[in-house]
C-alpha cells in the first residue's frame, strides 16, 4: 500500500461560484455578491427573491452573471463563456429571464429602467423594454431582434427558476447573498473525520483549477490550505478571500491510493 497522497487524484464533493448581481435600488447602484452552489443541471438557475432587494417590487431588476466585464465602459463584455442574466419583474407576478447580449454587437446591457421604460445599450443606444422587445435599434434606427429569452417560473412565494441554455450546462441554486462586494464569503459543506480537503479556485468549470488558502475562522488569516475532518463528521465552514469578482470554487477531498 502507498500512503502518500496523490495530489492528481481528487474526488471533488462540492462546487460553488460566486456571481456578481447588480441593479439600483431607490436611484441607487445596488451591488450583492452571490454564492451559490453549482451541480450539473442541464442550465438551471435557482434564486429566493428574498434576497434581492429590487426584486421586491413589479419594474426591479437585477442583472447577475458568473464573469468580471471587461471591454470599455461603452460596450462591456463578459469575461468569461456566459453573459450575465437579466432578470426583470413585470406586473402581477411575472419575470423574464434575459440574455444581456445586445442582438446588435453583442454589448451587455445595463438593468432595466422602470422610470425610463426600458435598458439602453451603452455602444449604439438599442433600447429593450421590460420583456426584451427592442424599440429602437442602434444609432436611432429601426428595431433590431430582442433580446434571447430564458423560460422563468415563479412558485408564487419566493423561489424563481430561470431555464437556461447553452452555454450554460449546470445549475446554480442561490445559498447566501452578502450587499456589497466583500472580499471574504463563507461556504459550508460536510467534512467527514480524518479526510484531508482543499479549496479549488477556477475561472471557469473547465481550467485545472489553482489551491487556495482558507481561514477556519470568521476573522482569522487565510493561511491553510488544507483541513482535516472533525471527528464523527460534521457540517464546517470555511472562510476564503476572493480571488476575483466571480469564479468557481471546489471543496476537493483529497485521496490515498491503497
Amino acid at each position: 500500500m502507498n500512503g502518500d497522497l496523490k495530489s492528481p487524484r481528487r474526488e471533488f464533493l462540492k462546487t460553488f461560484t460566486l456571481l456578481t448581481a447588480s441593479s439600483t435600488l431607490f436611484g441607487r447602484g445596488w451591488l450583492a455578491t452571490v454564492v451559490a452552489q453549482t451541480a450539473p443541471g442541464g442550465g438551471v438557475l435557482r434564486l429566493k427573491l428574498s434576497d434581492y432587494a429590487p426584486l421586491q417590487q413589479a419594474g426591479g431588476s437585477v442583472r447577475i452573471g458568473t464573469s468580471a466585464l471587461v471591454g470599455t465602459s461603452n460596450c462591456p463584455r463578459a469575461a468569461g463563456l456566459m453573459p450575465p442574466v437579466l432578470i426583470n419583474r413585470g406586473s402581477n407576478n411575472r419575470f423574464y429571464a434575459l440574455d444581456t447580449s445586445c442582438s446588435h454587437e453583442g454589448c451587455v446591457v445595463p438593468v432595466y429602467n422602470a422610470a425610463l421604460g426600458f435598458s439602453q445599450c451603452p455602444n449604439h443606444g438599442s433600447r429593450y423594454t421590460i420583456d426584451g422587445t427592442c424599440i429602437r435599434g442602434p444609432d436611432f434606427g429601426s428595431p433590431i431582434a430582442p433580446l434571447r429569452s430564458f423560460t422563468a417560473r415563479f412558485d408564487g412565494v419566493d423561489a424563481l427558476t430561470v431555464e437556461l441554455t447553452d452555454p450554460w450546462n449546470f445549475e446554480l441554486k442561490s445559498v447566501g447573498v452578502q450587499p456589497g462586494s466583500p472580499s471574504r464569503f463563507t461556504f459550508n459543506f460536510v467534512a467527514f473525520e480524518g479526510l484531508e480537503y482543499e479549496v479549488y479556485y477556477r475561472a471557469a468549470l473547465t481550467d485545472a483549477g489553482s489551491v487556495v488558502p482558507f481561514s477556519a475562522t470568521p476573522g482569522g488569516p487565510a493561511d491553510q490550505t488544507v483541513f482535516v475532518g472533525p471527528p464523527f463528521g460534521t457540517f464546517q465552514t470555511l472562510y476564503v478571500d476572493r480571488v476575483s469578482e466571480a469564479g468557481f470554487y471546489s471543496v476537493a477531498m483529497r485521496i490515498r491510493e491503497v
